[in-house]
Protein backbone atom coordinates (compact mmCIF):
# COMPACT_ATOMS: atom_id res chain seq x y z
CA UNK A 1 0.00 0.00 0.00
CA UNK A 2 3.08 2.41 0.76
CA UNK A 3 4.08 1.98 -3.22
CA UNK A 4 0.34 3.05 -3.94
CA UNK A 5 0.36 5.88 -1.36
CA UNK A 6 3.56 7.50 -3.09
CA UNK A 7 2.24 6.97 -6.38
CA UNK A 8 -1.24 8.58 -5.19
CA UNK A 9 0.62 11.77 -4.45
CA UNK A 10 2.10 11.99 -8.12
CA UNK A 11 -1.35 11.88 -9.73
CA UNK A 12 -2.50 14.44 -6.85
CA UNK A 13 -0.40 17.15 -8.56
CA UNK A 14 -2.49 17.10 -11.56
CA UNK A 15 -6.04 16.77 -9.81
CA UNK A 16 -6.14 16.74 -5.88
CA UNK A 17 -8.69 14.31 -5.70
CA UNK A 18 -7.15 11.74 -7.80
CA UNK A 19 -4.84 11.40 -4.63
CA UNK A 20 -7.88 9.55 -2.64
CA UNK A 21 -8.93 7.63 -5.96
CA UNK A 22 -5.52 6.54 -6.92
CA UNK A 23 -5.42 4.96 -2.81
CA UNK A 24 -8.88 3.49 -3.39
CA UNK A 25 -7.63 1.47 -6.82
CA UNK A 26 -4.59 0.85 -4.47
CA UNK A 27 -6.41 -0.80 -2.02
CA UNK A 28 -8.60 -2.42 -4.56
CA UNK A 29 -6.17 -4.03 -5.85
CA UNK A 30 -4.78 -5.50 -2.73
CA UNK A 31 -8.07 -7.00 -2.19
CA UNK A 32 -8.90 -8.23 -5.72
CA UNK A 33 -4.82 -10.06 -5.65
CA UNK A 34 -5.94 -11.88 -2.16
CA UNK A 35 -9.32 -12.74 -3.69
CA UNK A 36 -7.60 -14.20 -7.08
CA UNK A 37 -5.29 -16.14 -4.88
CA UNK A 38 -8.00 -17.62 -2.55
CA UNK A 39 -10.20 -18.53 -6.08
CA UNK A 40 -7.22 -19.99 -7.55
CA UNK A 41 -6.74 -22.22 -4.52
CA UNK A 42 -10.58 -23.10 -3.97
CA UNK A 43 -11.13 -23.86 -8.36
CA UNK A 44 -10.36 -27.37 -8.68
CA UNK A 45 -12.56 -28.08 -5.51
CA UNK A 46 -15.61 -25.91 -5.78
CA UNK A 47 -15.62 -25.18 -9.90
CA UNK A 48 -18.92 -26.48 -10.19
CA UNK A 49 -20.74 -25.00 -7.20
CA UNK A 50 -23.25 -22.12 -8.16
CA UNK A 51 -21.36 -20.02 -4.71
CA UNK A 52 -17.72 -20.55 -6.27
CA UNK A 53 -19.49 -19.57 -9.89
CA UNK A 54 -21.34 -16.06 -8.43
CA UNK A 55 -18.07 -15.48 -6.08
CA UNK A 56 -15.79 -15.91 -9.37
CA UNK A 57 -18.64 -13.52 -11.54
CA UNK A 58 -18.49 -10.82 -9.22
CA UNK A 59 -14.60 -10.92 -8.52
CA UNK A 60 -14.49 -10.23 -12.33
CA UNK A 61 -16.86 -7.83 -12.60
CA UNK A 62 -14.56 -5.92 -9.68
CA UNK A 63 -11.75 -6.59 -11.87
CA UNK A 64 -13.42 -4.99 -15.06
CA UNK A 65 -14.32 -1.98 -13.19
CA UNK A 66 -10.53 -1.89 -11.47
CA UNK A 67 -9.50 -1.61 -14.69
CA UNK A 68 -12.19 1.36 -16.29
CA UNK A 69 -11.01 3.59 -13.28
CA UNK A 70 -7.56 3.29 -13.76
CA UNK A 71 -7.28 3.73 -17.52
CA UNK A 72 -9.38 7.03 -16.34
CA UNK A 73 -6.96 7.95 -14.03
CA UNK A 74 -4.06 7.50 -16.89
CA UNK A 75 -6.30 8.91 -19.58
CA UNK A 76 -7.13 12.18 -17.57
CA UNK A 77 -3.10 12.94 -16.31
CA UNK A 78 -2.30 12.20 -20.49
CA UNK A 79 -4.40 15.38 -21.08
CA UNK A 80 -2.78 17.31 -18.85
CA UNK A 81 1.04 16.47 -19.40
CA UNK A 82 2.99 18.18 -22.27
CA UNK A 83 5.80 15.27 -22.05
CA UNK A 84 5.33 12.32 -20.76
CA UNK A 85 7.76 10.04 -19.01
CA UNK A 86 8.41 6.92 -21.66
CA UNK A 87 6.90 4.47 -18.63
CA UNK A 88 3.62 6.54 -18.35
CA UNK A 89 3.08 6.59 -21.93
CA UNK A 90 3.68 2.46 -22.10
CA UNK A 91 1.64 2.29 -19.40
CA UNK A 92 -0.91 3.90 -21.16
CA UNK A 93 -0.76 2.45 -24.38
CA UNK A 94 -1.02 -0.96 -22.44
CA UNK A 95 -4.11 0.05 -20.92
CA UNK A 96 -5.92 0.92 -24.01
CA UNK A 97 -5.45 -1.89 -26.06
CA UNK A 98 -7.77 -3.92 -23.16
CA UNK A 99 -9.88 -1.16 -22.15
CA UNK A 100 -11.32 -0.84 -25.90
CA UNK A 101 -12.99 -4.11 -26.23
CA UNK A 102 -13.93 -3.77 -22.60
CA UNK A 103 -16.02 -0.33 -22.77
CA UNK A 104 -16.86 -0.19 -25.84
CA UNK A 105 -17.05 -3.70 -27.50
CA UNK A 106 -14.68 -2.69 -30.06
CA UNK A 107 -10.56 -3.71 -31.01
CA UNK A 108 -8.62 -0.76 -30.29
CA UNK A 109 -7.94 0.65 -33.91
CA UNK A 110 -4.16 -0.05 -33.74
CA UNK A 111 -4.93 -3.75 -33.49
CA UNK A 112 -7.94 -3.71 -35.01
CA UNK A 113 -6.48 -6.33 -37.54
CA UNK A 114 -5.62 -8.92 -35.08
CA UNK A 115 -7.86 -8.82 -31.90
CA UNK A 116 -11.57 -9.47 -31.46
CA UNK A 117 -13.60 -6.65 -30.40
CA UNK A 118 -14.53 -8.52 -27.36
CA UNK A 119 -12.02 -9.06 -24.63
CA UNK A 120 -12.68 -12.45 -23.09
CA UNK A 121 -12.63 -13.02 -19.34
CA UNK A 122 -10.11 -15.62 -18.46
CA UNK A 123 -9.23 -17.35 -15.26
CA UNK A 124 -5.53 -18.07 -15.28
CA UNK A 125 -3.45 -19.98 -12.58
CA UNK A 126 -0.59 -18.04 -12.00
CA UNK A 127 -2.02 -14.33 -12.46
CA UNK A 128 -5.79 -14.55 -11.15
CA UNK A 129 -8.18 -12.93 -13.81
CA UNK A 130 -7.56 -11.42 -16.88
CA UNK A 131 -9.00 -10.68 -20.65
CA UNK A 132 -7.76 -12.46 -23.96
CA UNK A 133 -8.02 -10.18 -26.96
CA UNK A 134 -6.47 -12.91 -29.79
CA UNK A 135 -5.18 -16.21 -29.88
CA UNK A 136 -1.67 -15.22 -28.26
CA UNK A 137 -2.66 -12.07 -26.50
CA UNK A 138 -3.69 -12.07 -22.69
CA UNK A 139 -4.01 -9.40 -20.41
CA UNK A 140 -4.04 -10.25 -16.53
CA UNK A 141 -5.37 -8.05 -14.17
CA UNK A 142 -2.55 -8.55 -12.27
CA UNK A 143 -0.08 -7.15 -15.06
CA UNK A 144 -2.48 -4.18 -15.10
CA UNK A 145 -2.09 -3.38 -12.04
CA UNK A 146 2.04 -3.50 -12.34
CA UNK A 147 1.56 -0.93 -15.28
CA UNK A 148 -0.71 1.58 -13.46
CA UNK A 149 1.20 1.63 -10.51
CA UNK A 150 4.59 1.89 -12.54
CA UNK A 151 3.58 4.62 -14.88
CA UNK A 152 2.34 6.52 -11.84
CA UNK A 153 5.63 5.89 -10.26
CA UNK A 154 7.61 7.34 -13.28
CA UNK A 155 5.50 10.72 -12.43
CA UNK A 156 6.74 11.11 -9.24
CA UNK A 157 9.70 13.25 -10.37
CA UNK A 158 7.84 15.21 -12.73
Amino acid sequence: MERWIKASVAAGKFEVFMMSTVQSLGRLDLVLSEQSNTLVGRFPAERESMEFSREMNDHMTLAYLWVLGAYEILRSIAQRLRMQPKRFKEAKAYFERIRIPLAKYEPAKKYASTDSAVAYPIFHFQHGVGWQVNQSTVFTRSELSREFLEGLESLIST
